[in-house]
């Protein structure tokens, strides 16, 4: 049984849970992790980049489908975006080496319809959660996918933090 403090940062999509860990991970430098951030082209959001909180580090993750650039090599869809094998592979090696880390404390964003399928960043969470020691984790959560994920996890005993959306995040890029 996980003996560390187990946060689930839940709320709507778009509500700000990204902006909510890049905030909390600035104000506390010891954590490491991946964020999925938006990306956009003209006002429209086009896909998610993968950031590693440590270094700041990027890499493409999704796009949209049939939008994707000429090297992109899919590997799983969701939605109307399509997930690139080398993103995921980054983003899941980056959280295995956060694992590794002496960061006191880990950020993974987000799961969501995705890892519930086994996909996206599933394979990395499970190791995390497997993890004994006593670092504290943040799991970003979209709400509704909470109950589904706390099942098929195994979360029963974390802390749940929810980001409502504020007028500021509801405002398109």
């Amino acid at each position: 049984m996980r003996s560390k403090e187990l946060i689930l940062l839940t709320g709507e999509v778009d509500s700000g849970k990204t902006s909510w860990c890049l905030s909390f991970s600035k104000a506390n430098r010891g954590y490491d992790g991946v964020l999925l951030s938006k990306v956009y082209r003209d006002d429209r959001r086009i896909g998610y980049d993968a950031i590693r909180i440590s270094s700041g580090r990027t890499v493409p993750f999704s796009r949209l489908q049939r939008s994707e650039p000429p090297e992109w090599r899919p590997t799983e869809c969701i939605g109307p975006f399509s997930v690139s094998e080398e993103g995921k592979q980054t983003a899941n090696r980056w959280l295995l080496e956060a694992l590794d880390s002496s960061a006191c404390g880990l950020i993974i964003d987000e799961l969501g319809p995705l890892e519930l399928r086994g996909g996206g960043l599933a394979e990395a969470v499970r190791s995390v959660l497997q993890d004994e020691s006593s670092r504290s984790l943040i799991l970003v959560v979209r709400r509704s996918c909470l109950t589904q994920v706390i099942w098929r996890f195994s979360l029963p005993e974390h802390h749940l933090v929810e980001v409502k959306a504020s007028p500021a995040s509801m405002i398109p890029r």
